[in-house]
């Protein structure tokens, strides 16, 4: 209670009377207090709480207490008459108020009041791979890696195994799943891919996305790939070894490969044609195979360069000798002799001596021909055994021998007449 003493006077009264007079002002309420409501963003995981950000001051310097009152979705919960309210309250798509009320005792202070909506928390996804036999059990193989050999996992299914997780305990989640080769949409989107969609070489990935019916989670990603053996050259000839100027030579390659997968090759020539003016090499290329040395000059030089391939992946190229090609010449036979004497009954060698420019003597082919005085051909090796023939005394036999040293032939002949023993 405020006491106010006033004095009273009147005008033109000798005496001044004093009167007190007391008058009483009514209680004032407290002043709200400034709050907040925390989480801004909540989840079924977060507890709900009131944060006083400016205290209430009472006018009359009364004490001041605060009051919590908290509705869901509009609905008093009495047994809340706390700053806090434990996550195990709340429920995706309700929405919580507070209202905090200052109390002198007597009188109250506006409601102060916020309000929030409890948000759907996204799952999240973990996942790996299995692989599994066409009954659905699951094999003891590690799921493919960078080096992965394709063969390894024949008659197989690839699997994916995803679990998920939603702080939103009552959630059903779902999974999708996405799968991609060599960064192509492979066009499946179930849990497992068979074996014949694979191939050696691939890249794949697996996106893996949960659901919980309103938002996805971040999608998983696994990748892996089937090691592709590289083919490996072993060889690379010409055929023939040593060609002349004219020859059809053909490039023969050889080449491994770890997988077991069928090869093919291709080729390439390089034709040297001697030196320009700065000596530099006058080259020219050709992929004809075999090279048609036709159109080619006498001292020109020939090399073939072959690469072998998967159908995924070269091997490194790999070159074969260089040859000069030059004009061939026939061989030169210098001597055909049958065995003196001729005996009858015996057995007669032929024997040949011949030269070549180009051909080593003992790389020289020979063949023989036995025949009669009328051309009727008694044998085909370098001897011929006059019993077995109806050649008597006075018969007349000739062998004729050919040299051939791969391109040219020569041919030359001896003849012995038979005699007596």
């Amino acid at each position: 209670m405020l006491s106010i003493l006033t004095l009273l006077f009147a005008c033109g009264q000798e005496e001044l009377p004093e009167r007190l007079e007391t008058r009483d002002y009514e209680n004032l309420p407290p002043f709200s207090a400034v709050i907040d409501l925390e989480p801004a963003i909540p989840y079924t995981n977060s507890d709900l709480e009131v944060l006083i950000v400016a205290e209430s001051i009472d006018p009359n310097d009364d004490p001041v207490t605060i009051e919590y009152y908290w509705y869901m979705n509009d609905e008093l919960q009495t047994d809340l008459t706390e700053a806090l309210v434990p996550s195990d309250r709340t429920t995706v798509g309700d929405t919580w108020t507070c209202e905090v009320i200052a109390t002198d005792g007597t009188l109250q202070s506006a409601a102060s009041t916020r309000s929030v909506t409890i948000r759907n928390s996204p799952p999240s996804v973990s996942a790996s791979l299995q692989w599994v036999d066409g009954d659905g059990n699951v094999v003891e193989l590690d799921a493919p890696g960078l080096d992965a050999t394709l063969s390894d996992y024949d008659g197989l299914s690839l699997q994916v195994v995803a679990e998920g997780a939603d702080i939103d305990t009552t959630d059903e989640i779902t999974f999708a799943y996405a799968w991609t080769v060599d960064g192509e949409d492979a066009g499946v989107e179930e849990d497992m891919i068979e074996f014949s969609a694979f191939d050696r070489g691939q890249e794949w990935t697996v996106a893996v996305t949960a659901t919980d019916g309103l938002v996805e989670s971040d999608p998983t990603e696994l990748s892996f790939s089937f090691y592709n053996a590289l083919p490996v050259m072993d060889s690379v000839s010409l055929m023939p070894e040593m060609p002349y100027l004219g020859d059809a030579v053909e490039c023969m390659a050889v080449a491994t490969d770890e997988d077991d997968t069928e090869l093919s090759y291709t080729y390439s020539w390089t034709i040297t044609s001697g030196v320009d003016e700065e000596g530099n090499p006058l080259t020219s290329e050709s992929t004809d195979n075999p090279l048609d040395t036709s159109t080619l000059l006498e001292g020109d030089s020939i090399q073939c360069t072959a690469v072998a391939s998967d159908g995924r992946d070269d091997s490194e190229a790999m070159m074969s000798d260089t040859v000069s090609l030059v004009t061939n010449t026939a061989p030169v036979i210098t001597e055909v002799s049958i065995t003196d004497p001729a005996v009858a009954g015996s057995t007669l060698t032929c024997s040949v001596t011949a030269t070549d420019t180009e051909t080593a003597t003992e790389d020289l082919m020979m063949s023989f021909e036995w025949t009669d005085a009328n051309a009727n051909v008694l044998g085909a090796t370098d001897t011929l055994d006059l019993s077995a023939t109806t050649l008597s005394v006075g018969d007349t036999v000739t062998c004729t021998a050919t040299v051939d040293d791969g391109n040219l032939q020569t041919q030359d002949s001896a003849s012995a007449t038979i005699v007596a023993q």
